[in-house]
Parts: structure tokens; sequence; C-alpha cells
């Protein structure tokens, strides 16, 4: 799986590159990221777009599922 970031962060055309697996795979590596630095806790927030706040919860609840303590803003 590629997934490309720009300036402004991971952004794609959704169904194609903006995909829930796509969620997952960067959730799972973020949530790694996290954990092999010892923090327990993370905060995960979302814009206005269309299916922001679907995409974030799903995000959300892929670092939950990793053990970590999420607050969704």
């Amino acid at each position: 799986m590629r997934i490309r970031f720009g300036t402004e962060g991971f952004r794609g055309v959704i169904g194609k590159e903006f995909t829930f697996d796509v969620i997952r795979h960067l959730a799972g590596a973020y949530g790694l990221f996290l954990q092999e630095r010892g923090e327990t806790r993370v905060v995960v927030g979302h814009d206005t777009r269309f299916m922001a706040e679907t995409f974030g919860r799903a995000f959300a609840a892929h670092l939950s599922g990793m053990g970590l303590e999420v607050f969704c803003w």
C-alpha cells in the first residue's frame, strides 16, 4: 500500500486513495509510534469536510483497539 503525504498531510479521493483500509493502516502505524514512546492517551480531531467525522471515528476506534485511551474532538 503506497500512502503519499504532502505539505498538508495525507490527501486523496474518497473511495480510491482515501479508504477505511488506508485509515486503519495509518492508525496502526501511528498507534505503534505512540506506544514505542510510552504514550497511553491521544486526541483525534477532524474538520468539517465530507465524511471527516466518520473517518476520524474509524481512526480513533483502531487506536482504542490497540489499547490507547482516545479522546475525540
